[in-house]
């Protein structure tokens, strides 16, 4: 999931995606994506895993709930 510049290449792969960009948006898309139990992986982008950790730690957390890998931005976090 994330904004659709950052998800063309996923979609060209094949993935099934859900764009969004703004925190409302992704909350919205997290929220629905932690809740459905056929969804066993949500990539998110680092903005998101930043912008919102209690909610992607919430999700991450359910005994059930999907796999959550927050991609690297490359930013400072990094140390680049």
């Amino acid at each position: 999931m994330g904004r659709p510049d950052d998800t063309r290449g996923f979609a060209l792969a094949g993935v099934e995606i859900a764009s969004c960009q703004t925190p409302r948006e992704a909350e919205a898309v997290v929220s629905a994506l932690g809740a459905d139990a056929s969804v066993g992986v949500v990539i998110v982008p680092a903005w998101l895993n930043r912008t919102l950790p209690a909610l992607v730690e919430r999700v991450r957390a359910r005994r059930r709930g999907p796999v959550i890998l927050a991609l690297p931005d490359g930013g400072s976090e990094q140390g680049t």
